[in-house]
């Protein structure tokens, strides 16, 4: 009998592999994969690796300095007629500018701060020791104020010099001071004082007046002249006119071959300074000007005097204004302008007829202008403009002026010309918020959701002017906005409404670069009411600006509406623009006086932002009733 086959048994089953190394191996990959991430951040951020990236700039500021592209440049413009202009155009797109390399550094961060020290002060290249210095400035790098002061002082180039005095107002330390002040005196180079003194200005305030009215005494190049001018304006310094006076009254150098005699060749320089003028503002400066316009020949300088005297807003400069309607079109377009800034009904008339002018800047300011005054004579030929003209830059100041006149006639031709506008369309969402009729919310909303940041802005605070629940919702609605500040204006719009759903935008805009969301983030705090001894406030109490941080210390203790007034005579005219623009969002009549004397302020922007507050102050305080 044969025996059986043997019997096969099957293969083992493979043990299930316990859950616990199935875990341990996870881990070890996702730790590798860790470790090899580490190491690319800590070798890029090493100071070998970020000393690459940084000599990698340099030799491309080298490279470019050097030769190819100027190279290229020069025989492109040294061909015959129009072809020289493709050394321009190629100049432009090949050629990065040294502010564009010193914001690459930059953004490497404050670790770049020793490399573009010792840099600055040792590479034989001017173009990277500009770069060097500029970058220094944009990063606020307080550690690098002798070097800066050093290149000021002993760098052989204009160029270098000029940026570390720009760095050095950028920096914005008082140590400085000594440094720019000895430059002052001895520095050779116009461009460079001219540099000097701006960060004067900006760093010593009233302890550098002296400073640069002894330069002024001295100063021969119109260039300076003009930065001294705007620095002694903003020092509102009285001495100041007599200076600006004996420049003026000089006789215009030698004319040159190929110039009409009597040609000055500093006259848009000198235009600068006139403004200046207008900036001190006061009776010795009309006078001055006033007998400057007898004489002046130059259309530039007239041109300069109408506009300042539009600033001044005195009506007695309304005859040479109609005087000024019968020269070029520059001339006159300015003229126009300023007539709607010296508050005189008288001006109306020729105003309105000027709305049918061959020259559209003549129209389109004869429109603001008309806005300016609140002239209901000039609304049926304003809406007339409105519908018929296809133009979208003098429909926008068609549409300005009648938001200023406030008539209701102009509600429902904005609301038809909105959707046919393609550029500007903030004006007249502008000006549809503030006709306040709530028939204009769902175009508002609308116009909430533009990707065009001004026109969302507009909007937003049209819906605040209008109040109401709806506007409340859809800026609730839209609040994640992509852009920064579009985001930031629609958080502070709806704290003016009383809410508080975009309480950490503004949060944000506390700490941001910019001061006017600084100073609107403390205006939607005030607004919600936020109790003083919350920490939300720790940002603007803290902040740089004394000017800031007095605003947030009247906000808190809630003194904003007072806070606001006092800033209606700060020095700076940003401030007190937003200060006006500010308090007519509070809606309180005790703000009315300080408002109305803020007509009579030196800046144009200050003096329409105070108007149009106490018209919506004025508005609201009717409704009331």
């Amino acid at each position: 009998m044969a025996s059986p086959p043997p019997t096969t048994s099957p293969p083992p089953l493979p043990a299930p592999r316990s859950p616990r190394r199935l875990w341990l191996g996870i881990g070890a990959v996702v730790l590798v994969l860790a470790a090899a991430v580490a190491w690319v951040v800590i070798h890029r951020n090493s100071p070998s690796g970020l000393e690459q990236r940084v000599q990698a700039i340099f030799n491309e500021v080298r490279r470019q300095n050097v030769n190819r592209v100027g190279f290229i440049e020069r025989v492109l413009e040294s061909l015959p007629g129009p072809f020289a202009n493709l050394g321009g155009r190629y100049a432009s797109r090949n050629i990065k500018g040294t502010h564009e390399f010193a914001e690459e550094l930059a953004k490497l961060g404050t670790n770049t701060v020793p490399i573009l020290v010792r840099t600055l002060g040792t590479d034989r290249h001017d173009a990277v020791r500009e770069v060097c210095a500029r970058a220094l400035g944009d990063l606020a790098a307080r550690s690098a104020l002798p070097a800066l002061t050093n290149a000021l002082a002993r760098d052989s180039t204009e160029n270098v010099r000029s940026a570390a005095g720009t760095a050095l107002e950028e920096i914005g330390d008082p140590a400085a001071l000594p440094a720019l002040r000895t430059a002052l005196r001895g520095e050779t180079a116009a461009a460079v004082r001219a540099t000097v003194v701006s960060a004067l200005a900006a760093l010593g305030q009233a302890q550098i007046v002296p400073d640069l009215l002894a330069a002024g005494r001295q100063e021969t190049n119109w260039t300076v002249r003009a930065s001294l001018a705007r620095a002694l304006a903003d020092a509102q310094e009285p001495q100041a006119i007599g200076i600006i006076a004996t420049w003026l009254n000089e006789k215009p150098p030698a004319g040159r071959s190929g110039l009409p005699a009597g040609y000055n060749p500093n006259t848009y320089v000198m235009r600068e300074v006139i403004h200046a003028l207008g900036e001190l503002g006061g009776e010795p400066v009309f006078q001055l000007l006033a007998e400057r316009w007898q004489n002046e020949p130059a259309k530039e300088i007239r041109t300069a005097i109408c506009e300042v005297f539009g600033a001044l807003a005195d009506p007695r400069a309304l005859p040479m204004l109609r005087e000024a309607l019968e020269e070029e079109d520059e001339t006159r377009a300015a003229a126009v302008a300023a007539m709607g800034q010296l508050g005189d009904t008288n001006a109306v008339p020729p105003l309105t007829t000027l709305l049918d002018d061959a020259n559209r800047d003549v129209r389109r300011n004869a429109a603001t202008a008309l806005g300016h005054l609140r002239g209901a004579a000039g609304v049926p030929t304003l809406l007339r403009m409105l519908t018929d003209d296809a133009n979208d830059e003098r429909r926008a100041g068609v549409a300005r002026a009648l938001g200023e006149i406030g008539d209701p006639a102009a509600l429902d031709p904005l609301l038809k010309v909105l959707p046919q506008m393609v550029k500007e369309r903030e004006n007249v969402v502008w000006a549809l918020g503030h006709l306040g009729r709530t028939n204009a919310v769902p175009a508002l909303v609308a116009a909430l959701r533009s990707k065009e940041r001004e026109e969302s802005f507009a909007a937003a605070y049209a819906l605040v002017e209008i109040g109401g629940a709806a506007g409340g919702e859809a800026l609730a609605a839209n609040l994640a906005d992509k852009d920064e500040y579009a985001r930031h204006g629609k958080a502070c719009a709806l704290a003016m409404l009383g809410r508080n759903d975009g309480l950490a935008t503004v949060r944000a805009g506390l700490r941001a670069k910019e001061p006017w969301r600084r100073f609107g983030a403390t205006l939607a705090l005030a607004r919600l009411s936020i109790a003083a001894d919350s920490p939300e406030w720790e940002p603007i109490l803290n902040d740089t600006d004394a000017a800031l941080r007095r605003l947030g210390h009247e906000a808190a203790a809630g003194r904003v509406v007072p806070a606001l007034t006092a800033l209606l005579r700060d020095r700076k005219r940003d401030y007190r623009q937003y200060a006006a623009r500010g308090l007519l969002f509070f809606r309180d009549p005790a703000a009315l006086p300080a408002l109305r004397e803020a007509f009579k302020d030196r800046d144009p922007s200050v003096r329409d932002a105070a108007r149009l507050a106490v018209q919506f102050i004025e508005r609201s305080e009717r409704e009331k009733k």
